[in-house]
């Protein structure tokens, strides 16, 4: 019996605690993270998104990420980000358990999104960073180590190096 009771108030703890994390206190890297889920993919294609780009990136990264647009003639999902930035998928993402956990160093901060995608866990970490009073996302990082800021930076220095041959 008891048992039973532990189960269920260690369901009833993590449920509560998805629902805290739904709720991020705004200004907050994780209120970042929420909101860039809610915004979707469409703010990692700086090219026909820069407002809503600015609102979510450095600006670092909405550098790169306009140069590899430019490289792949403007088209969605064509350049070297060839899939979800957010979910790391090029299927349509079935989420559910969504959470943020984040740990922060005063200007920078690592925020670890957490889901389930068709029942699988998945766990993506963003790095952010605080510019002008705003946090920002400044790399996304998989759980296989891939980063989005090294892929978009390797592929400026390819494309540079085939400029030049």
């Amino acid at each position: 019996m008891r048992s039973i009771i532990l189960s269920v108030c260690v369901v009833l703890g993590l449920s509560s605690l998805v629902r805290a994390a739904e709720k991020a206190a705004p200004g907050t890297p994780d209120a970042l993270i929420h909101g860039v889920y809610k915004a979707g993919d469409n703010v990692f294609y700086p090219a026909a998104n820069k407002k809503l780009s600015a609102k979510f990136l450095t600006p670092g990264l909405i550098k790169l990420l306009t140069q590899d647009e430019k490289l792949a003639g403007n088209e969605p999902y064509a350049g070297f980000i060839d899939c979800s930035v957010l979910y790391d998928s090029q299927d349509l993402p079935k989420i559910t358990n969504f959470a943020t956990k984040s740990e922060i160093k005063g200007d920078s901060a690592l925020v670890k999104a957490s889901f389930a995608n068709g029942g699988e866990p998945v766990v993506i970490t963003f790095k952010c960073a605080k510019e002008a009073g705003e946090w920002r996302i400044a790399d996304v990082i998989y759980k296989d180590g891939r980063s989005v800021l090294k892929m978009l930076k390797a592929n400026e220095k390819e494309s540079t190096h085939l400029d030049h041959i």
